[in-house]
């Protein structure tokens, strides 16, 4: 299994928990995919 597929099914089944933590930011798995998808379609 891909790294795309896993984070993509972790978002559609727990979209708010934390999928980053970085110092005093935390990014959930929904935030996280969102700018995943404009980053590569910035790249399109």
């Amino acid at each position: 299994m891909d790294i795309a597929k896993r984070l993509r099914e972790q978002a559609e089944k727990h979209p708010d928990k934390p999928c980053i933590i970085f110092k005093d930011q935390t990014i959930t798995f929904k935030q996280a995919v969102s700018r995943i998808n404009k980053l590569a379609n910035f790249f399109i």
